[in-house]
């Protein structure tokens, strides 16, 4: 049964987080399929994308899974998760870092305005990096 986006991590924990692009293609593991980070995300901004994660309502599952943004997030030490986010399919997929045994897949109304906010930041931090829209 897939839930609500609730991170392997903990919120109070994370220090900030990376964000990339994920690499195309179809996969059985999701694990490397990150690109370079193309922003950190710390702080307020930090902050206000944990709020609109937490504000994500949950939704039905469907069938594409083809996510486009990601970010991998790190306590004060280490990375501890990926988060893949399909936007097409509303899933987030969550690779735990630390012990595989806990990945888990998560739904989200991508019709949201917390989910509209999210991938208008992804967006966002990715065309000012790569020099092109998304």
């Amino acid at each position: 049964m897939m839930m609500a986006v609730m991170l392997i991590v903990p919120p109070d924990e994370i220090a900030l987080v990376e964000v990339a692009k994920v690499k195309r293609g179809v996969r059985l593991d999701w694990r490397d399929a990150l690109e370079e980070s193309v922003a950190i995300w710390d702080g307020d901004v930090l902050a206000d994308v944990l709020g609109l994660i937490e504000r994500l309502p949950a939704s039905d599952l469907t069938r594409c899974f083809v996510p486009g943004f990601a970010i991998r997030v790190h306590d004060q030490s280490v990375a501890r998760a990926e988060v893949l986010f399909c936007f097409k399919c509303d899933m987030a997929l969550m690779i735990d870092l630390i012990d595989p045994r806990r990945d888990w897949g998560a739904t989200f109304d991508s019709e949201s305005e917390p989910a509209r906010e999210l991938l208008s930041r992804f967006r966002s931090c990715t065309a000012d990096a790569a020099g092109f829209p998304t």
